[in-house]
């Protein structure tokens, strides 16, 4: 079974996110025992009984901000290893062609590889890190 998230089912779940109640969300317990938007308005009313345990209503409640700050913060960590993936593919690339991505260094003691800044930076736009 393959537990990664495919791009699709991060869409459907920002969706889902982006289509609820505003949040952040909150929780009160019985009688009244309902979850509420930020102005106290209920979203959720349920029966005394059967209503959530405190941790498990705290949960769902947390989970309308939690949720998008995840995916915002998953989304990122997939941009920044698809460029760290880039960069090591050019490292890959220049040990085959030293002009093409690296200029070698040997001054002063020093014996190794720079990949060019450029480089690095059309990388990084490609995968919008810039901006963050």
């Amino acid at each position: 079974m393959n537990d990664e998230l495919s791009t699709d089912e991060l869409a459907q779940m920002r969706e889902r996110a982006e289509e609820a109640t505003p949040g952040p969300w909150d929780w009160t317990t019985p009688p009244r025992a309902e979850l509420q938007n930020p102005d106290g308005v209920p979203i959720v009313r349920t029966a005394t009984i059967g209503w959530a345990d405190p941790p498990d209503a705290e949960f769902i409640a947390r989970a309308r901000t939690d949720v998008p700050r995840l995916l915002d913060a998953l989304e990122a960590e997939r941009r920044w290893k698809a460029f760290g993936e880039g960069v090591l593919n050019l490292v890959r690339r220049s040990q085959n062609d030293p002009h093409f991505a690296v200029v070698n260094i040997e001054a002063a003691g020093y014996v190794g590889s720079v990949i060019r800044a450029s480089d690095i930076i059309a990388l990084a736009n490609e995968h919008n890190l810039l901006n963050d």
